[in-house]
């Protein structure tokens, strides 16, 4: 990537957890007023997955996001605070209250304390690559002429059509790009993933992700992605999300007691600064949250021993296994080493049985001849 605000992976880059890719994306979340029904949802775990794809891409990738009137703000708050994107554009995809390109979204971002400095609103989507001369941001900075692009889209049930259109239109424009799809429900109960279906039957050059389908950890994901079938980074880092949460299922149990505590923890110091602000047993509830606290921090430790434990019985098990093989292949040799010795003197020894069955044969009929012979004779003189 060119320019002052080329970036690489680095070695203060880090992954997140599911609690912590969340955290600001809530922060913006509580500052909604009202009930934003019309909003399309954004499930946690499919920002924690969004943060987790970005942070393994094997580039810093720019974000278009198109889905922020769809939304109310809530998919391009996703990537608050996110140091795996360069930067993040926000381009209206229709009107509506809550459009990317309105001061809403920026107002909210102020009051829940976030920095909202990499992001750009625009009344169109940018063309990726820019032409030469031009700013992806129109400042005169960088050009984005070779920074992936992730581009965001969601739309209701209702506006599947729409949808598909958009995504046509991405496709023509920025054919490398990895195309995200909020919102996509199971086979058989969601318009968009079958139109979705449909439409790549007709797009031979792309194909269609579903993360939930690569780990039962991510079952309750909604997220749909398009990206050219011969970008091989994008199934790379698909096995590497899975691989997080492969084998034994006790890491899952860690993982969520994990999450149990740092959440208990959150709450505990929120209740403790009430406290403090009312001068009521302050003393006293901190002596209470650091007994808690090393009450969930000895079970974390319990769960990473049962896991130590599972590893090496593990371990134990392949190298059962590994022997095993290594007899079988030792009996297959000796099968064949018997098969090779024997089989030709089988052969042999049959060809000489039948020989002899010849001879025996031959004898037989000469003497038989021979007594006839007498008897003939025998006969004629009497």
């Amino acid at each position: 990537m060119g320019g002052d605000d080329a970036r690489s992976r680095g070695s203060t880059d880090h992954l997140e957890t599911l609690y912590s890719s969340t955290r600001a994306y809530r922060r913006y979340r509580a500052t909604a007023t009202g009930n934003a029904t019309d909003a399309v949802p954004v499930a946690e775990i499919d920002v924690f997955l969004l943060r987790q794809v970005a942070a393994l891409y094997p580039q810093i990738p720019a974000v278009m996001d198109l889905a922020a009137d769809a939304t109310h703000g809530a998919s391009a708050a996703v990537w608050a605070e996110c140091t795996g994107v360069s930067r993040v554009f926000l381009a209206r995809a229709g009107g509506g209250e809550g459009a990317g390109g309105s001061e809403e979204f920026f107002r909210r971002m102020a009051e829940a304390g976030l920095d909202a400095d990499t992001y750009r609103c625009l009344d169109t989507p940018p063309v990726f690559p820019a032409p030469p001369g031009a700013s992806a941001d129109g400042t005169g900075g960088q050009r984005w002429d070779r920074d992936p692009v992730f581009c965001v889209l969601a739309a209701s049930e209702a506006q599947a059509t729409e949808l598909i259109a958009r995504l046509r239109r991405l496709t023509e424009d920025h054919p490398d790009a990895l195309v995200w799809v909020l919102h996509v429900g199971g086979v058989g109960e969601s318009r968009i993933l079958g139109t979705l279906l449909a439409q790549l039957g007709e797009m031979p050059d792309y194909r269609l992700y579903l993360p939930r389908e690569i780990s039962p950890f991510l079952h309750t994901s909604r997220l749909a992605l398009v990206a050219r079938r011969d970008n091989a980074a994008v199934a790379d880092v698909l096995a590497r999300v899975a691989q997080f949460y492969g084998g034994n299922f006790q890491f899952l149990a860690l993982v969520e007691a994990s999450i149990e505590a740092a959440q208990r923890e959150a709450e505990l110091r929120a209740r403790l600064e009430r406290l403090e602000q009312d001068g009521r047993d302050a003393d006293v509830y901190r002596l209470e949250t650091g007994y808690r606290r090393e009450e969930y921090e000895q079970r974390v430790r319990e769960y990473e021993q049962r896991v130590r434990e599972y590893e090496q019985r593990a371990s134990e098990y392949e190298q059962r296994v590994r022997e095993k093989d290594r007899h079988i292949l030792a009996l297959e040799e000796r099968a064949n080493y018997l098969e090779q010795t024997f089989l030709p003197w089988k052969e042999s020894y049959i060809a000489g049985l039948e020989q002899h069955i010849q001879n025996l044969n031959a004898g037989a009929l000469r003497r038989a001849s021979n007594a006839v012979r007498r008897v003939v004779r025998v006969v004629r003189r009497q």
